[in-house]
């Protein structure tokens, strides 16, 4: 048993630095500009827009599986807040149920 949680400890340690290590190649690749430019058949300099866009689904995909694999470090930061009206204190308000009187 002890064993199992030495290991399970050592896994999710490298688990997490493998994580770094992606989070810190999105700044690599996303200034990566080698390639971004090309020249057209009269020698005039143009944008490789193919280039560019696989590097920023690159990045993308590395955000996303980031943001799945390690959420509370990498996701989105979500608020979730709840106000009355115009931003006001949330006011309950209570109305005693409705008597029904029958005519049997």
């Amino acid at each position: 048993m002890l064993a199992d949680d030495d290991f399970r400890t050592k896994y999710a340690h490298a688990r997490d630095m493998g994580l770094d290590a992606m989070a810190d190649d999105l700044l690599d690749i996303a200034d990566d500009g080698t390639n971004d430019w090309g020249c057209d058949s009269k020698g005039n300099p143009k944008p490789d827009i193919d280039h560019i866009r696989r590097s920023a689904l690159r990045v993308d995909a590395r955000k996303w599986y980031l943001a799945k694999l390690a959420p509370k470090k990498y996701g989105d930061k979500i608020n979730h807040e709840v106000g009355g009206r115009d931003g006001g204190p949330v006011t309950f308000q209570w109305a005693a149920p409705e008597e029904t009187h029958s005519d049997a």
